[in-house]
């Protein structure tokens, strides 16, 4: 048995995807531009030859009826791509430049109508015309007009032609623009991490160089997953230099060692959530794109078939479930990347009970709707030094937790006081609360109490991380009458 071939990279994986996405939306197009285009030019066509027909027949008409009336055999006149025929009162062929076109009963059923002019086309796609003459008011026979179908065909033939070699290669010159400009701002940056990633398994820790780093957003995740590397040798070489010291120290005093060992397990803890940060760091930076890219080509083919589906009814449902499902996934990738990005810490001193209104603010429509309460009590002058972005999106994450756990017609209540040098911040809701035993849980990424499909269990975590990172800490308490109360500690300002 042959071996069998080893599998594409995933960088080429995502090429072959990209080219075929564009294979199949340049037939598309060529087919939505194709068919309408060329029906219209049918009509065109048509509408074109009964004009110039009628035109050269009403100018040979007064030859024509004239020789009629005097017994002798009239002359054609010339029409481009077209057949004349002459018939008697009675639908008899007088004079052709070909063949019968086989229309002497409608050319006798025109004279004894006494209308003038008829245009029609045959059952066989041939187009004709016919114009009664007259000589001295007195119908003398009829002239035909006929463009055959396979001179219909043929420059129907040759606008197909010209149209689909057109629109070929404008599409397929966009097409190349766009596959250059993918390969060279997303598959050569995707390439790069896995390799580094590749070289980090391996034993080491690979930097991506700054100017191999592009200015996009996945830049930004090189960037990230740079500095997170930096942080895990950082907290690393300061673990072994505890280690070193504490082992220097082994033969002082006991008091000595309990403080070196409660310094070395804070630093520890420190290095299993670097290390967390770190992994998750590399999962969003190997595979944000590979997921990014499927899925916002999976969202605009559902909002296509969402108007090309318009009409359909039993469409409707699974193309919502599509854009829904597609949504959901982003937010996931979003909020890994969230926990994962540290960003710079400068406090500033704020003044809480306006900050605090304009954070409901964000989620009053949202309390409305759904027919709940937000209370805010805050004293006036109540100052805290805090990052202002960073604790609102916590305030919100832990909101939001709170609307999703409390019942309609139930209430979530936000304060704040002052207590000396340090400011606390509670967000208490009348939900059920969390259980004793998932308390120790509640703060670690991915765990949820929702259903599945409502949540992805990184709020709690998003928020702690921020608010840590501001010299703060968050606790839960259990409320008075049952349900949650998250309690933020922060420095006064």
């Amino acid at each position: 048995m042959p071996p069998a071939s080893p599998p594409l990279p995933p960088h080429r994986r995502l090429l072959v995807r990209i080219v075929a996405v564009m294979v199949v939306a340049i037939v598309a197009i060529e087919g939505v531009i194709l068919i309408p285009t060329t029906l219209h030019d049918r009509d065109e066509m048509r509408r074109n030859f009964f004009a110039e027909a009628e035109a050269a027949a009403w100018e040979a008409a007064p030859a024509l009826a004239a020789a009629l009336a005097a017994g002798e055999t009239p002359r054609l006149p010339e029409v481009m791509c077209s057949r004349v025929t002459v018939y008697d009162p009675a639908g008899r062929v007088v004079v052709t430049t070909d063949q019968d076109p086989g229309l002497g009963p409608k050319a006798a059923a025109l004279v004894r109508r006494g209308d003038r002019v008829e245009r029609g086309q045959e059952p066989d796609g041939r187009c004709y015309l016919l114009l009664r003459l007259n000589y001295h008011d007195t119908p003398v026979g009829c002239v035909a007009v006929v463009k055959p179908a396979d001179a219909i065909a043929r420059a129907t033939y040759r606008y197909v032609l010209k149209t689909l070699g057109l629109v070929l290669l404008i599409c397929g010159f966009t097409a190349l623009i766009l596959l250059l400009y993918l390969v060279r701002a997303v598959l050569r940056p995707v390439e790069r991490i896995v390799a580094a990633n590749v070289a980090s398994g391996a034993g080491g820790e690979k930097i991506i160089p700054e100017t191999e780093i592009p200015a996009t957003e996945i830049g930004e995740i090189m960037r990230t997953r740079n500095r997170m590397l930096a942080s895990l040798r950082v907290t690393r070489e300061e673990v072994e230099a505890k280690n070193r010291e504490l082992a220097s120290w082994a033969q002082t005093l006991e008091e000595r060692v309990a403080e070196r060992t409660a310094a070395l397990k804070q630093a520890q803890e420190q290095v299993v959530q670097v290390e967390k940060m770190a992994a998750i760091g590399k999962l969003a930076a190997s595979v944000a794109h590979e997921i990014n890219n499927p899925l916002g080509i999976i969202g605009t083919s559902g909002e296509e078939l969402r108007r090309a589906l318009a009409g359909v009814e039993e469409a409707q449902r699974p193309l919502e479930i599509i854009h829904s499902q597609v949504g959901r996934c982003k937010r996931i990738i979003d909020a890994l990347l969230d926990f994962s990005r540290r960003r710079p810490a400068r406090p500033e001193p704020t003044d809480l009970a306006p900050f605090l209104e304009e954070t409901l603010e964000l989620l009053r429509p949202r309390a409305r709707q759904e027919h709940k309460e937000l209370r805010l009590t805050v004293a006036p002058g109540v100052r805290a030094t805090l990052l202002p972005t960073q604790l609102q999106q916590a305030l919100v994450n832990l909101v939001t937790n709170g609307l999703d756990a409390t019942p309609e017609g139930g209430a979530v209540r936000v304060g704040a006081e002052a207590r000396g040098a340090r400011v606390c911040l509670w967000v208490e809701d009348d939900g059920p609360g969390v259980h004793a035993e998932q308390v120790a849980e509640a703060f670690e990424p991915f765990f949820t109490t929702k259903a599945p499909g409502q949540g992805a269990g990184m709020g709690l975590a998003i928020a702690a991380n921020f608010i840590h990172a501001q010299g703060g800490t968050l606790t839960y308490e259990a409320a008075a009458d049952g349900g949650a109360r998250f309690v933020i500690d922060l420095p006064a300002g």
